[in-house]
């Protein structure tokens, strides 16, 4: 793997407002099949419902689930808001897009041209991070002008604190599954992000 690149924040979908982990309760969420996103469902009082991603549309449409998480690029791109009607901004996680080159073939290569295509993925690498918000915002302005009457919260510190609070005993289930060695890898970006926010 060369380079991971910002792909986008998820956002909540559903057909109501959510606005503290109460407002879960009762509702049908789809998840990846993450053992922590499951987990994390469960500490909001969802009921979360792992389904595959080409089936969501269908899943919101028919109400076999109440609601989702994902990117505001993909909500625009399969046309998701269609069959919701908020949008929250939520943060719950990010995700990345993966460069990879076949290790042989990298190797394989001159050391200038190894240079090249590390420079280039550097060079792309800070260009997605800033990118994305211009394609957040053009993706949002198009959902709007789609369906008007959307509804776009977007969470108060305030209110991300309590989601977060409220997730928080997840990280110990992540820990018994690492175990000791990832445990402490962990704690340490914790201290790292600590340090770069203060």
């Amino acid at each position: 793997m060369l380079s991971k690149v910002h792909n986008g924040w998820a956002h909540w979908t559903s057909n109501k407002p959510i606005h503290k982990p109460s407002d879960f309760n009762g509702l049908k969420w789809r998840v990846m099949k993450s053992p922590m996103l499951v987990e994390s469902m469960k500490r909001f009082g969802a009921s979360p419902t792992p389904l595959a991603f080409g089936q969501v549309y269908s899943g919101l449409q028919l109400k076999m689930i109440d609601g989702h998480g994902n990117s505001i690029l993909f909500i625009r791109d399969f046309k998701l808001y269609e069959v919701q009607d908020y949008i929250t901004f939520s943060y719950p996680y990010l995700y990345f897009a993966n460069t990879v080159v076949n290790k042989a073939f990298f190797e394989k290569q001159s050391k200038k041209m190894q240079d090249t295509i590390l420079e280039a993925i550097e060079e792309l690498t800070e260009t997605m991070w800033k990118v994305y918000y211009d394609l957040r915002d053009e993706a949002l302005t198009d959902i709007k002008k789609a369906k008007p009457n959307i509804i776009i919260n977007e969470l108060t510190d305030e209110e991300l604190k309590v989601f977060k609070n409220a997730a928080l005993p997840v990280r110990e289930i992540y820990f018994e599954r690492i175990g000791k060695d990832g445990r402490l890898i962990i704690e340490s970006v914790l201290k790292e992000i600590d340090k770069a926010n203060n």
